[in-house]
């Protein structure tokens, strides 16, 4: 049977003295960058939010209002135009100009928004407090 080789005590380097502060290993890094060191957990953060917010829109009850997303940098007139020019009008604004909560009526809502040059266009589910009761218990 083949026993592994043990160094022996002469082969080893010496003790240091009790106190004596060692030399860090060079491959290991000792220093902090700071905010680089929350760049994993902002990652996880906004992909968590994206996956969420794509789980909304693709959910929820059909209700005739459209997330619709202007190319970038368009003011919100010229979004407002290209909803008007597909037969929709206004339900709300977002925080960027180029997107817009739209309503229409029209079923081929999204493909007419997309011809007039939206870049995006997707049906969303109704808002909380503005859809009509799931049953008549909700009813007062």
């Amino acid at each position: 049977m083949n026993r592994p080789v043990l160094p022996r005590r002469s082969d080893l380097p010496p003790l240091a003295p009790a106190g004596a502060r060692r030399k860090a290993d060079p491959g290991i890094r000792t220093e902090r960058s700071g905010i680089a060191d929350f760049l994993p957990a902002a990652l996880l953060l906004l992909l968590g939010l994206g996956g969420l917010g794509v789980a909304w829109v693709t959910t929820g009850q059909p209700s005739s209002q459209y997330l619709v997303m202007a190319p970038p940098g368009s003011t919100l007139a010229r979004t407002v135009h290209l909803v008007r020019a597909a037969d929709g009008g206004l339900a709300a604004k977002a925080l960027f100009s180029n997107l817009v909560i739209a309503d229409s009526t029209r079923a081929d809502f999204p493909a007419a928004a997309r011809k007039a040059g939206a870049w995006l266009a997707v049906p969303v589910p109704a808002r909380a407090g503005c859809a009509p009761p799931s049953s008549p218990e909700n009813t007062l």
